[in-house]
């Protein structure tokens, strides 16, 4: 959904200029997500905790649809290092269990054979590190996968989309490079993300601004959703076209809908995906098709 704020900065941006330079891998390559704090934690708990992890496979004998904070973190411990990485990511909106309400059967059974965490389990596999090194493969899915298929995708389109150029310079090869050569106790040391690259721009940077809390670049999806958005909202997830795609169960995408109105949970961000998934259908696969002959 930050593409949408994202179009608007960009289309102020070329009123002014032709060119502009974000810090776009600056996450990615110093570890300034949240995930890679997990990470650590569940790094020290396999290490010191050894056979009695096996107590958390308790988790797994849990109805699915018992839901309470830290599940999912919870769970990751159940699973090998590569694959816990994984899960960060393709359960980031919907946890396994939660998706499987998502789905309808019968969307369930085509889907057989096809897993979401097989291109992450590649790439942390693919990372060549040294031993111990728990932060680097997770950096690496991150450069592979989120960056290159989200953040730089949105950017680049919404950038253009106005005619502006934006450019990376923290991906030049020669400092992705570099940096992957940077101790990782360097890049996430207590509780500071991004130490050394913090550390590298302090007699640059006002203070107020390096220690400043992270933020994300969204919209107010939880108010908006209901009120304004309220109609095109209903339509794409409960109008005729989105109810015959037979994707999801009607009985959850309703629940969701109606626990945001009432304000009881904030699942404004898994129905804007859903509207998004109905809108691409609408445009590249409805749009696409030849029309019909007699």
């Amino acid at each position: 959904m930050s593409a949408i704020p994202t179009y608007y900065v960009s289309k102020t941006a070329r009123e002014h200029v032709t060119v502009t330079l974000s810090g776009d891998g600056g996450d990615e390559l110093f570890a300034g997500y949240r995930r890679f704090e997990m990470e650590r934690i569940e790094h020290r708990l396999r290490r010191s905790l050894g056979p009695c992890l096996r107590a958390f496979r308790l988790l797994s004998l849990l109805p699915a649809n018992l839901h309470f904070t830290g599940r999912n973190s919870l769970e990751s411990l159940l699973y090998p290092p590569d694959q816990a990485c994984a899960r960060k990511h393709y359960t980031i909106m919907y946890p396994t269990h939660r998706l499987q309400e998502l789905l309808s059967p019968e969307f369930r059974d085509r889907l057989k054979g096809f897993h979401l965490a097989a291109e992450f389990h590649d790439y942390y596999r693919r990372a060549r590190v040294r031993p111990g090194d728990w932060l680097s493969p997770a950096l690496y899915v991150d450069m592979k996968t989120y960056l290159a298929d989200d953040i730089l995708t949105k950017v680049d389109r919404m950038s253009m989309a106005v005619s502006l150029e934006t450019r990376p310079p923290l991906l030049d090869h020669k400092v992705v490079e570099f940096v992957a050569r940077i101790p990782p106790r360097l890049k996430l040391t207590g509780n500071t993300r991004k130490y050394i690259f913090k550390k590298s721009m302090a007699r640059l940077v006002p203070p107020e601004i390096l220690a400043r809390p992270k933020q994300g670049f969204s919209m107010p999806l939880p108010e908006w959703l209901p009120t304004r958005l309220r109609p095109i909202t209903e339509d794409l997830l409960f109008g005729q076209t989105a109810r015959s795609r037979g994707y999801f169960n009607k009985t959850e995408v309703e629940r969701m809908w109606h626990e945001l109105c009432a304000g009881r949970f904030d699942y404004s961000h898994h129905l804007w995906e859903l509207m998004l998934i109905e809108l691409w259908h609408r445009k590249y696969i409805d749009d696409s098709r030849p029309p019909c002959r007699d």
